[in-house]
């Protein structure tokens, strides 16, 4: 720990600056003291090449403190770019998602179907619950991304994962208490969310991130 402050020293920054925090400080750092400023006073040479080696010491040693961004797409995935965003450890879960999704819809969204009988209820109940957990860790895995990367549209982005998640509790609810619902309308809304935050604001951190990682 000592080590890691004295490397955000070197960098003019506080200790645990985000991604684009320390990323700005080194290349702020890099045009006031590369060597090659100073060509004709081999004093001031001098120092920016003893300066830059301890710049460059920090600047490696802080981007190890963040997580690595392989741009790969998962294995076995859905061949839709749609909903690759770029971050391995998020595509992955994406795609146990949508297996997660197509599975109830092959197993029971047909138009117009009320399921009636309770052991299928409770199924259905099981399934929704099973998704919340999973859909929960995965949303606690993006949004320390965000952190870990200073996205500037956290909140924004985290406020849809609570409204998601409070949709799915109230699925819940109504297959708990016996109310009569069409595996249709969870159908709907688990579509709906694909399209409009796996599509789009997933989609837009995933650019963000893969921006910085390419500064």
């Amino acid at each position: 720990m000592d080590h890691l402050l004295q490397y955000y020293a070197a960098l003019g920054i506080k200790a645990g600056a985000s991604l684009p925090e320390v990323k700005l400080a080194y290349r702020r750092l890099v045009k006031a003291w590369h060597p090659d400023l100073f060509p004709d006073d081999p004093w001031r040479q001098m120092q920016g090449e003893r300066r830059m080696q301890e710049i460059n010491t920090a600047y490696q040693h802080l981007m190890g403190e963040f997580p690595a961004l392989p741009a790969s797409r998962p294995a076995g995935g859905l061949g839709d770019d749609a909903y690759v965003i770029g971050i391995n450890e998020i595509d992955k879960q994406h795609e146990i998602f949508l297996k997660m999704f197509e599975k109830f819809r092959d197993t029971y969204a047909s138009p117009s179907i009320i399921i009636v009988d309770k052991d299928v209820k409770m199924k259905i109940y099981l399934y929704i619950l099973n998704m919340r957990r999973y859909v929960f860790k995965h949303f606690m895995t993006e949004e320390e991304y965000m952190i870990k990367y200073g996205y500037p549209k956290y909140f924004e982005h985290r406020e849809k994962h609570d409204e998601f998640l409070k949709k799915l509790m109230g699925l819940e609810d109504d297959y708990y208490t016996d109310n009569q619902l069409s595996p249709n309308n969870i159908s709907d809304i688990i579509s709906s969310w694909i399209a409009g935050h796996i599509k789009m604001m997933d989609q837009e951190f995933g650019r963000y991130v893969n921006d910085i990682a390419m500064v």
